[in-house]
């Protein structure tokens, strides 16, 4: 089962910014073509830190990577402490294929605002996947342009369950367009869903984005 990893970037208190990140970066060529097990690869600015999101294969692959001592000396090297990682497991996953040599600046994160929904596992994925479903239906299932990655997740959030959209889009102008857009507005018409429902995710820019080519599946 694919898995995506949280986790905060923890640096030396006199360095600001992504500065041990992008040493790091520097120091691990692999990252441009991505270790094994690793799917996709995304950094972005978040409050007044730093964050990475991982997707992994497995938990096994995740795990692997994190604890071999290359790692961990490349860490110490960088100058950046391990992690609290917080793992999710991935129900629908959808990227284009983004290299080293792509230029993406100007282009945003976007996550669920509050967290994402809570509720029953098996309700949240139902109403994910009808919401596909119907899209298709109507014709606009496709994955719009502009949008790099989309990854929807699941984990237990105490006696319930927590769903968290992540986006990763080409511009913040973009996002907006998508989501205010026309076919959104019939989807959710078409749901029976209000207009207070549609999408309006808490955006962040990105800083490093490294992504395998994922069909997602819009059902």
């Amino acid at each position: 089962m694919a898995i995506v990893v949280f986790g905060d970037i923890h640096t030396s208190a006199n360095e600001r910014g992504t500065a041990s990140y992008d040493r790091l970066m520097e120091l691990a060529d692999h990252i441009r073509t991505m270790p094994p097990g690793l799917l996709g690869h995304i950094c972005f600015e978040i409050g007044d830190g730093w964050q990475v999101i991982g997707i992994w294969e497995s938990e096994a692959a995740e795990i692997a990577a994190h604890t071999a001592p290359a790692t961990l000396h490349l860490w110490r090297k960088a100058g950046i402490s391990p992690s609290t990682h917080v793992r999710w497991e991935v129900h629908n996953h959808y990227a284009q294929e983004v290299t080293a040599d792509r230029d993406v600046s100007g282009a945003i994160v976007a996550l669920s605002k509050e967290g994402g929904r809570t509720g029953t596992r098996q309700k949240l994925i139902e109403d994910y996947d009808h919401m596909l479903a119907v899209a298709q239906e109507m014709g606009i299932g496709d994955w719009p342009g502009g949008l790099l990655a989309h990854v929807c997740l699941l984990r237990p959030d105490g006696a319930a369950w927590r769903m968290q959209v992540v986006g990763v889009w080409a511009s913040e102008a973009i996002e907006k367009a998508a989501h205010n857009g026309e076919d959104v507005i019939r989807l959710f018409r078409a749901l029976g869903r209000p207009e207070s429902a549609r999408p309006a995710p808490a955006c962040y820019p990105l800083h490093n984005l490294r992504l395998n080519a994922a069909p997602g599946n819009p059902k």
